[in-house]
């Protein structure tokens, strides 16, 4: 059987597709397929893509026309016959070690997802390492409790990203988990919700295998509109509303809410990247709706900033805030 598929949405990366493909082709464990999604690009990607393809049968192109993310990853699921699939950005790379040391590590336990516990972020001038989970490998069932502790442990991170795991093909299937297609900012951090929610077997690993491109302008978090941040502030309130419910019943789950919370005071802070002034009241406005969500932080940074916002209102608030950090990064 085969053992991996790598999914790919592209839409005018041939900037970097050839270093995306190269990095699937050249893997030391051969067993894969690569599932190119052209997402009606207007450059010289597909041309790119058939060429390798000329010379690989591995890879398999479909094609959509401006249908987002969402959508082209879920006709790479429906398109997948490999055992686990793993999702690939075009802009970005993998190790070439990296599925030889996976299916190492997976062993005999076929969990239903394997999570990273680090990742590479790729600037024009240097590559830092990330680290957001302690290295742990589970071959048991675990209980929700279990699963909830291990993941929210860590105040600093919040499990939202597809590219940094692999998930098992047929429990994707049998669980009926996609994509929102609505969605272009946020639809993965909710098809990991999804998948964390309904898995009953996990293992963690620490390959550093991921490369993610921080220094591409065309990338999605680095262009924001009021409606990509009002998606990403609707998949957070989502997933925190149906945990809050569930700490009803589960003490842990607690945790997750505290998570969601700071990943959503996160998300806001983030305003002054919104191009329009007109999007901005407006988030602005949903964000004040939703304050009993980011008032729940804990963290001093995150308390201090509150007050800013409730002495000086929201918007003022903000404010205050990125002019200083724009102030200490010129000391």
């Amino acid at each position: 059987m085969l053992r991996y598929s790598i999914i790919v949405p592209v839409y005018n990366s041939e900037q970097y597709i050839t270093e995306c493909i190269e990095s699937v082709l050249e893997q030391s464990e051969p067993s894969l397929e690569l599932i190119m999604i052209d997402d009606g690009s207007d450059d010289n990607s597909l041309n790119i893509i058939q060429k390798f393809q000329e010379r690989d049968s591995r890879i398999k192109i479909e094609n959509t026309f401006h249908s987002g993310p969402g959508k082209a990853r879920n006709i790479g699921i429906k398109r997948a016959e490999g055992e686990y699939i793993l999702f690939l950005d075009s802009d970005d790379y993998l190790d070439r070690s990296y599925l030889k040391r996976l299916t190492e590590a997976i062993g005999e336990m076929k969990p239903d997802i394997c999570f990273g516990s680090q990742h590479n972020d790729l600037f024009s001038d240097r590559v830092e390492t990330l680290h957001y989970y302690n290295s742990e490998a589970f071959n048991h069932l675990l209980s929700k409790d279990d699963k909830i502790g291990f993941f929210f442990r860590d105040e600093n991170r919040c499990p939202s990203s597809t590219w940094n795991n692999v998930y098992r093909r047929e429990f994707i299937i049998e669980n009926k988990i996609v994509f929102h297609e609505k969605w272009i900012f946020g639809e993965d951090t909710d098809f990991v919700f999804q998948a964390l929610e309904k898995a009953e077997k996990l293992i963690s690993n620490d390959i550093n295998f991921y490369y993610y491109r921080k220094n591409n302008d065309s990338s999605l978090t680095n262009s924001l509109s009021y409606e990509k941040m009002i998606q990403r502030l609707e998949v957070l309130r989502k997933w925190y509303l149906y945990f809050l419910e569930e700490s009803r019943e589960r003490k842990q789950v607690f945790a997750v809410c505290e998570s969601l919370a700071r990943e959503y005071f996160n998300a806001f802070l983030l305003v002054d990247k919104i191009q329009q002034n007109k999007g901005k009241k407006e988030f602005l406005k949903r964000v004040h709706l939703d304050k009993e969500i980011w008032e729940r932080v804990t963290g001093k940074k995150q308390r201090v900033i509150i007050w800013l916002m409730k002495l000086f209102g929201v918007e003022t608030g903000i404010q205050v805030l990125n002019r200083y950090n724009k102030f200490r990064m010129k000391i």
